[in-house]
């Protein structure tokens, strides 16, 4: 019976290293959502939109994978119709504007669509947007999710929004915030395809492996390490140490009161 006993416990036991092996590795791959960058911290004039309107800001991501485009945005009223389109373009011929950007927009047969994605008008909040803006207590930022670009880092694209769906009368229409002058090196911010130098606030992100996500947190920590740094030797031989003393001093408490239970 003991056998028994013994047979169906390791059999168990088997069961449960299996299970959280896989779910550990179903979490490894998983996707996370990874912040890029915000193009500018703070804003100076909020920005109405709606109608034949746009607003278009170039950027430059830091890293593959660009999934995300966060924005402020707030709706005049409740309800609004429709949605905000939010499109992400390329130069077809690949010459990227550069430092000195054109006082319009390349035509849209010199660009190519790379992702599109929208937003319900009805689901943003009501106000202003100083309201939601960076460093209010009310701070919220609206994603705007697509498929992932998977070499998107140092490539340069233009995000354009758009309401067709709204006017371009009060009550009409969504609000977002942009700074002036702009500050932001990699792009400018233009309205109706115009120039405005200014910048959108917008924050890109990406999407990548929770494995992807460790493995660059261990490659930036080797970079920032005082000896041998560019590489992982000693981060890892912390960690090993790390480990062995916590298994030691596990023993060494299961191990004392083994003995005072013996006593």
């Amino acid at each position: 019976m003991n056998t028994r006993w013994w047979t169906a416990a390791a059999l168990a036991a088997c069961l449960d290293i299996l299970a959280v092996g896989f779910g550990a590795r179903q979490w490894w791959q998983s996707p996370s959502v990874v912040a890029d960058h915000q193009t500018a911290s703070a804003a100076s004039l909020e920005m109405k939109l709606g109608g034949a309107s746009t607003l278009a800001q170039w950027v430059v991501p830091d890293r593959d994978g660009l999934a995300q485009v966060d924005l402020v945005l707030t709706a005049e009223m409740d309800g609004l119709p429709g949605m905000i389109e939010l499109t992400v373009e390329e130069v077809t011929d690949g010459a990227f504007p550069g430092v000195v950007w054109p006082p319009v927009l390349p035509a849209p047969d010199r660009r190519r669509v790379v992702r599109k994605s929208s937003v319900a008008a009805s689901a943003l909040p009501i106000g202003s947007a100083w309201r939601v803006g960076p460093g209010t207590p009310e701070e919220a930022w609206v994603p705007v999710r697509f498929e992932a670009i998977s070499a998107s880092r140092g490539r340069t694209y233009l995000v354009t929004l758009a309401y067709p769906s709204g006017s371009e009368t009060a009550g009409n229409r969504v609000s977002t915030l942009a700074r002036f002058p702009n500050r932001y090196t990699r792009g400018e911010l233009y309205v109706n395809a115009f120039q405005a130098r200014g910048t959108l606030l917008l924050r890109l992100a990406g999407d990548e492996t929770v494995a992807a996500g460790v493995r660059r947190a261990v490659a930036n920590l080797a970079r920032a390490m005082p000896v041998l740094a560019g590489t992982a030797w000693l981060p890892g031989t912390l960690a090993a140490v790390c480990g062995i003393l916590w298994a030691a001093t596990v023993w060494v408490l299961v191990g004392g009161r083994r003995k005072v239970q013996g006593v």
